[in-house]
């Protein structure tokens, strides 16, 4: 998605809801600036946590937060969605999300790291729940389509657990950084104190 449509998308999620930006910044837990500052497209590249809240507060997954808006015209129809177009959807939010992790840990201050750890975890736990709730039930009685499908829904969800471990080695390699710098540091003080 051009991050500058996120200010769109927000806005229209938000009326839509019938928030004002005040509401939406208390149930998000955000500044009322921060979503003012979103909204007009001033502020384009959010940590993960704060499109959470935001999600969270329109009651939306994050990334239908982040998805191009379709023009009525043009949205397909929900309902007679085949199980193959249903799992091809699945796949298309576990990928987007996938891509958003992958997208925040190329962004994310090394103090972020717990929370962004945290955040994949939770994702790539609803993302193997909703798999294991709506798509392997159907499995038993799936056509070939349907099975493809699938093996797209499952190699998405495989998708946001190489995101996870991507963000916990950096979370590993952040805290043996500042591990062996502090035992730099107290190696020093030894050194010191034993020099003095």
């Amino acid at each position: 998605m051009d991050r500058g449509n996120l200010g769109k998308r927000l806005r229209a999620l938000r009326t839509d809801r019938d928030l004002s930006q005040e509401a939406l910044a208390r149930e998000a837990g955000v500044s009322l600036n921060l979503v003012n500052k979103l909204e007009r497209g001033v502020v384009t590249d959010p940590h993960y946590s704060t499109l959470s809240g935001i999600a969270r507060a329109v009651g939306v997954p994050v990334d239908e937060l982040m998805r191009e808006p379709v023009p009525l015209a043009e949205a397909p129809a929900r309902s007679g969605l085949s199980e193959a177009g249903s799992f091809h959807k699945d796949a298309e939010t576990f990928n987007g999300l996938a891509d958003l992790l992958r997208w925040q840990l190329a962004r994310v201050q090394p103090e972020q790291l717990p929370s962004l750890v945290y955040e994949g975890i939770v994702v790539a736990n609803w993302a193997a729940q909703k798999k294991r709730q709506e798509v392997d039930p159907l499995l038993d009685h799936a056509l070939e389509e349907e099975l493809a499908a699938a093996q797209e829904v499952e190699e998405a969800l495989s998708a946001i657990e190489d995101a996870l471990y991507a963000i916990s080695d950096e979370a590993k390699r952040q805290n043996k950084a500042i591990i062996a710098g502090v035992e730099d540091e107290l190696a020093a003080l030894r050194r010191r104190k034993e020099a003095g």
